[in-house]
């Protein structure tokens, strides 16, 4: 899969209305996490620190209208194959991010 992500331009992986961020594997081979978010929901890619062998990718989304009041949500992309070793990493790495979202208050720090 490495080989395909490299050979496809930025404009072969446009969609119409649609944002895509990615987060390739750093340390080995494979295909990393990635999301394509509308644009109407002005995507922000959050600049979370995450520890060597999680897969995670952070988006800010914000709606045009807010359900229950809600005026950003935020997204985590996952990718942890079955029986992978990290899973006690992934799980203290999402918790404490979501931890630190909540902390934030008006959430303006993201």
């Amino acid at each position: 899969m490495d080989e395909l992500v490299e050979s496809i331009t930025p404009e072969e992986a446009k969609i119409q209305d649609f944002q895509l961020f990615h987060r390739l594997r750093s340390e080995r081979r494979g295909e990393g996490v990635a999301v394509y978010c509308r644009s109407i929901f002005s995507p922000l890619h959050l600049p979370v620190v995450v520890p060597p062998g999680v897969e995670t990718l952070w988006v800010r989304v914000t709606p045009p209208s807010h359900p229950r009041n809600a005026a950003l949500i935020i997204l985590c992309v996952v990718n942890h194959p079955p029986r992978a070793p990290t899973a006690q990493l992934l799980t203290e790495h999402i918790i404490s991010t979501a931890v630190s979202c909540c902390e934030a208050g008006d959430m303006q720090r993201f």
